[in-house]
């Protein structure tokens, strides 16, 4: 309970009797206006902090309860009730540290020989709190996705839990069947290293591992790394050496593609035998070089390198569509087909961006690059798309557990969202007095609308995209009456996505992201209440992407419509699939 401030301002404590009859009524507005003059009445009072704290957190706005909080606390280190509130607003956004230490304090305020029932159901409710934040602050989306499956469910609302579903089980079991690799270390053969037993020559653990990258590369997570290395290394060469198949690697001779090579001598094979033997050899090679080429990225930092190799793989799958399109899948594999190769086009491209915006001019792509590769996703995806409404509507798993969002819609927003990087790329190496960056900026800003608007709201991409379109809004110098409503989304949205990504893996960053937002929201809504500019205002933004070197200037125009097909017959489309999405999870 508050100890301070024992001097009572009436003219405050009238204002706060206000504030709490309309707080009673849900009038929220109105109450927090009557809070705010009770603190300005009397600024010294911790209880009119955390009674403003209690609407904020009635309104969602979880941050500035937060703050309210910290600063009754901050007057009153024994008020009970304000460091609860801290705890459970805390929770509201992931912020597992901020909750744990909260309900900590909290629960050494209540003395623990009381027998006061109201003490009592708070020290219960703190403690329910605190063991909640203690189990969420070491959890990551692929820990949490089965206990969240249920309800996602019965909300009715889209979620990313589905594909996280799929993604991770896939690693699971690669990783799994990559366990049975053992490594002699004293061995003279491969480097010092010899394979003394493997999961066998039939490629799940390749298998396994390359269907969790084209569902949801965010899932692929190695705890020791040498391990991993030493392991795949291992098993890619008993998949080669037992199934004759080949290697892609980078190469900087641009005459001597490895998918030309590895193109003709399937042909020359074909000639002389059998499908079946070629087939699993070209797949066994695509399979493993996919997870090579994401080992590159993902731990050694090789973005050309992985591209190179993803792009290489492509060419292979896309000429295996046309060439052995007449032969079943059951013989020529997975690897051809549509859905596949979009999770290995949108793989690529979140590389490809990576390396452009690491390395800028030192690679050989460019935002050229990018943008044909993702109007390729996009078009294929619309010419997909009935046959994924009839999938979709033909079952029932499928349905319930969104494997839409996995191989037809998540391919789709990573190419618009590929576009509107394009886009901004060029908009920032144009002056800022030339009206084509703001024309730029907003082209940017209406594909990250787009991507962000088809993605699970629940999913931390959600939130990337909405503040890339935010500070792309900025940058085309759009009002305050176009700019806050985003704030406000981002705020909405930011607890169900942090109760999946909040934990240790992608919890920090998106908590960094929401605390930029907030300021930026708080400082202009202040400043419109105190007239120092209006809703018709332009601003900057305040949280820019984060700083690497851009890339050469490409003004490419590529437009992500379907060619040959009209605006109103894709809006259409879409609005049949977000209809069709509306069932899906």
């Amino acid at each position: 309970m508050p100890t301070s401030n024992t001097s009572v301002n009436p003219e405050a404590e009238r204002f706060k009797s206000l504030g709490n009859d309309h707080y009673l009524r849900k009038e929220y507005g109105t109450a927090h206006r009557y809070y705010t003059e009770a603190i300005k009445a009397d600024p010294t009072n911790a209880v009119y902090y955390a009674n403003r704290a209690a609407v904020l957190h009635a309104s969602k706005d979880y941050s500035e309860a937060a703050l309210d909080c910290m600063k009754a606390v901050e007057m009153d280190p024994q008020y009970t009730k304000a460091w609860g509130r801290l705890g459970t607003v805390s929770q509201m956004v992931s912020n597992w540290p901020m909750a744990i230490d909260a309900f900590q304090r909290a629960l050494k305020c209540i003395p623990k020989d009381t027998v006061c029932p109201t003490e009592m159901a708070l020290r219960t409710h703190f403690t329910q709190g605190l063991e909640t934040a203690k189990y969420y602050s070491s959890r990551d989306p692929w820990d949490l996705y089965e206990a969240l499956i249920p309800f996602k469910q019965a909300s009715g609302k889209p979620s990313c839990v589905g594909n996280i579903k799929f993604a991770y089980e896939d690693f699971k079991n690669g990783s799994t069947a990559l366990s049975s690799v053992k490594v002699d270390s004293q061995s003279p053969l491969s480097g010092g290293r010899f394979l003394q037993q493997w999961s066998t020559a039939d490629g799940h653990a390749t298998r396994d591992l390359s269907n969790s990258l084209v569902c949801d590369s965010r899932m692929f997570h190695v705890k020791d790394i040498e391990s991993f290395r030493d392991k795949l290394k291992m098993q890619s060469m008993v998949e080669k050496s037992h199934h004759n198949g080949w290697s892609i690697t980078p190469t900087t001779d641009s005459s001597t593609r490895p998918s030309t090579k590895i193109k003709e001598e399937a042909l020359q094979r074909l000639e002389n035998g059998p499908f079946k033997p070629v087939g699993v050899a070209l797949t066994m090679t695509l399979r493993s070089s996919i997870v090579n080429a994401f080992y590159r990225y993902q731990y050694l930092n090789d973005t050309q390198g992985a591209t190179d190799i993803l792009t290489e793989a492509l060419d292979i799958m896309e000429w295996g569509q046309v060439k052995f399109q007449h032969i079943g899948v059951n013989d020529k594999g997975s690897v051809y087909d549509r859905t596949f190769v979009r999770g290995i086009q949108r793989l690529t491209l979140e590389i490809m961006q990576k390396a452009i915006a690491t390395h800028g001019s030192g690679v050989k792509y460019t935002t050229k690059d990018v943008m044909k590769l993702a109007t390729k996703v996009v078009v294929d995806v619309q010419a997909d798309a009935v046959d994924a409404i009839e999938i979709i509507a033909a079952t029932a798993e499928a349905r319930l557990m969104g494997r839409y969002r996995t191989y037809w819609l998540y391919p789709k927003v990573t190419a618009v969202g590929a576009l509107g990087w394009c886009y901004y790329q060029q908009a920032l190496e144009i002056s800022e007095n030339d009206p084509e960056r703001e024309i730029r900026s907003l082209k940017a800003a209406d594909c990250y609308l787009e991507a962000a608007e088809e993605t699970p709201e629940d999913d931390e991409l959600y939130i990337d995209y909405l503040c890339k379109h935010l500070e792309c809004l900025c940058t085309g110098k759009k009002p305050l009456k176009a700019t806050l409503p985003v704030c406000k989304r981002i705020r909405l949205a930011m607890p169900a996505v942090l109760e999946i990504w909040g934990g240790p893996r992608f919890g920090d960053r998106l908590r960094k992201k929401f605390e930029k937002v907030t300021e930026f929201e708080t400082k202009y809504r202040q400043r419109i209440a105190e007239g120092v500019c209006t809703l018709d205002t332009v601003t900057q933004s305040s949280f820019p992407q984060e700083q690497t070197p851009r890339p050469p200037k490409v003004v490419t125009d590529v437009a992500p419509r379907k060619p040959g097909t009209s605006k109103t017959a894709n809006a259409v489309r879409r609005a049949k699939i977000r209809k069709l999405l509306s069932q899906v999870i």
